[in-house]
């Protein structure tokens, strides 16, 4: 395997100039180890500044301006582990401008990881999570100081103090994909079996589902990511139909926000920019807000 000198924090002069945002549409990426490449990036977090993206299999977090410069990665390593890392499938920005980042071990421990970075990438805090996902997902309900993790078929809650609250949804057998919250504390997820998005109160009783399967209005095939906007709408990446689509905070279809082929994780930043990765083609792409709310 090729190696190269990885160190927190660091940094790689970049080819262009750092700005705060773009007026155009923006791909970067490509497969590969050096910094800028991926390697399967599944998930996306947008700080007031800056882009988190989870760069799976090289095991690292990469950090981007709003123009999509790169700025620098950290490798993610465990807290207590001798400087192990694991492979990081999502990220998300709490209030305080913190990192949280989920992952696992690639085999042999029934696992999955939780933690906490500052923004340069060094470890504060880790929580063990006692059961296996392949590709778990993580968000933050800054408004509750609350972590919530998917695991694939069930949803857990602990506290930003890294305290276990509640786990819930096992029973009902759902697929889940990707993981999000809105500005009430609820805790929305995409369905990969049922093409649908639910809904769950923060204690885990279901408020409402919508979606169905297929490929017009309102209709998924396999949605993925999920975020919320500053209004309450929902915006759901729809891979297998090729779009970002927008419904209002109770599941209305408002539009197709964008194109984009087999989006997976996506992310809303400051200004109404919107953050899209795209797992096959080891990329993300940046749509100006002018594309997202025209």
């Amino acid at each position: 395997m090729r190696s190269v000198n990885c160190s927190i924090g660091q940094n790689v002069a970049p080819t262009l100039t750092a700005t705060s945002k773009t007026n155009v549409k923006v791909t970067i990426g490509g497969k590969g180890f050096y910094p800028g490449k991926f390697s399967e990036p599944r998930g996306v977090a947008v700080s007031s500044e800056e882009i988190f993206v989870s760069d799976m299999k090289n095991k690292r977090v990469q950090v981007f301006s709003m123009s999509g410069v790169y700025l620098r990665f950290f490798p993610t390593i465990l807290l207590g582990k001798n400087g192990e890392a694991m492979f990081p499938t999502d990220v998300a920005i709490d209030g305080e401008g913190l990192v949280w980042v989920v992952g696992r071990p690639y085999v042999g421990e029934d696992v999955l990881f939780v933690v906490q970075y500052d923004p340069n990438g060094v470890p504060v805090t880790k929580v063990d999570v006692q059961c296996w996902a392949w590709y778990p997902n993580i968000a933050v309900d800054a408004n509750n100081n609350k972590i919530v993790v998917e695991t694939s078929d069930e949803i857990w809650i602990f506290l930003t103090n890294s305290s276990f609250e509640r786990r819930f949804g096992k029973d009902q057998e759902l697929e889940i994909d990707y993981v999000t919250t809105n500005k009430d504390g609820d805790v929305l997820v995409t369905d990969y079996t049922s093409r649908g998005v639910y809904v769950y109160t923060n204690s885990g009783n279901l408020r409402f589902r919508f979606g169905g399967r297929g490929s017009a209005e309102a209709q998924f095939r396999f949605p993925r990511g999920i975020c919320t906007d500053r209004f309450g709408n929902i915006l759901v990446a729809n891979q297998g139909n090729g779009r970002v689509d927008m419904f209002t905070s109770r599941g209305k279809f408002v539009r197709s926000v964008v194109k984009i082929n087999n989006p997976f994780g996506i992310a809303l930043g400051p200004d109404g920019q919107l953050v899209v990765t795209n797992v096959y083609r080891h990329s993300i792409t940046i749509f100006p807000s002018h594309m997202v709310y025209p």
